[in-house]
């Protein structure tokens, strides 16, 4: 009888924390310590490409249902995209500030006013689309690396190729982006503490379906070559 009863308790204690209360607290839980993660290893700055491939690899393989220790799997893609990840976080800062800059120098020549760009000024349409697909280009990279071995090159070009190619994901990110932004500003301050890893675990939803689909594809074109 006292078998019996320790089975029983120990089937009861097993589907207690496979229950969806459970489940999503221990999500949390994961979410902070991805947290802490990507903030130990972005701390040098120039290493945040990578720390963020890392991120989109642990939540891409969640996606995936291919779960393991959460530090095991975000090292292995830090580790790996440490050098090509830092490369292109450095080039992509560079651009941004050599936009910056050269449109400061405008702006002090007097071909451009610096009202134009604020709200409601005639360069503001231009510069939050600009922004808006420079972000895009910046998701879809951290991505890439995240997930598939390519040069520097091939990652670029195919991350600007899918911000456009695939538009209204493009926009669905940007809006979790600011959704998640906003709600932490003005509603949930508490949320900053997984803030980023939230914003990738549910862009990485989307993203899954697309990167399934292209494998498919690039499978089925190898077979019929």
């Amino acid at each position: 009888m006292l078998r019996r009863r320790r089975e029983g308790e120990k089937r009861f204690e097993q589907t207690m924390f496979e229950r969806p209360f459970w489940r999503f607290f221990s999500r949390i839980g994961d979410l902070f310590i991805l947290t802490l993660f990507w903030t130990l290893t972005s701390l040098p700055l120039v290493t945040i490409g990578a720390s963020t491939a890392a991120l989109f690899y642990v939540c891409l393989k969640i996606r995936n249902h291919e779960e393991g220790t959460l530090w095991q799997m975000y090292k292995k893609s830090f580790c790996a995209n440490i050098k090509q990840g830092t490369f292109i976080w450095l080039l992509y800062v560079f651009v941004a500030l050599d936009a910056m800059i050269v449109g400061h120098t405008l702006c002090r020549a007097g071909v451009l006013a610096a009202a134009d760009f604020s709200a409601g000024g005639r360069y503001y349409a231009a510069l939050v689309l600009a922004c808006s697909i420079f972000a895009g280009i910046v998701i879809y990279t951290a991505a890439l690396l995240a997930m598939f071995r390519q040069s520097t090159a091939q990652c670029i070009s195919a991350a600007i190729g899918l911000t456009f190619s695939q538009l209204p994901s493009t926009i669905l990110y940007l809006f979790i982006l600011l959704a998640l932004f906003l709600i932490t500003c003005c509603l949930f301050p508490a949320l900053i503490f997984i803030d980023v890893p939230l914003a990738v675990y549910l862009i990485s939803m989307r993203m899954n379906v697309i990167f399934q689909k292209q494998i498919a594809r690039t499978e089925a074109r190898n077979k019929a070559a």
